[in-house]
């Protein structure tokens, strides 16, 4: 099972994830921000930059509750340091 044991919030709506096996992965999150309540307030810089980290490491969240696991997280990553495919 995977683990996010540390989050940073990028600019252009990106986050960078440190995983439990020791990877660096960049995910970028305009990819599932929509229209509806739930995802349009990703796109407000200060609103994204509330990313925070389940204490489990099994994912993140924002204050709307939105939130997403790591295995879904890591197959929409690309490597942070290539910039290839996780």
């Amino acid at each position: 099972m995977i683990h996010i044991i540390d989050l940073q919030p990028l600019p252009n709506a990106q986050l960078l994830l440190r995983f439990d096996d020791g990877t660096d992965k960049v995910v970028d999150i305009k990819l599932f921000i929509g229209s509806d309540a739930l995802t349009a307030p990703l796109a407000d810089l200060a609103f994204f930059q509330q990313a925070a980290l389940y204490p489990n490491g099994r994912g993140i969240f924002w204050p709307n509750d939105y939130d997403m696991c790591p295995d879904y997280l890591r197959y929409h990553a690309v490597d942070a340091r290539a910039g290839q495919p996780a």
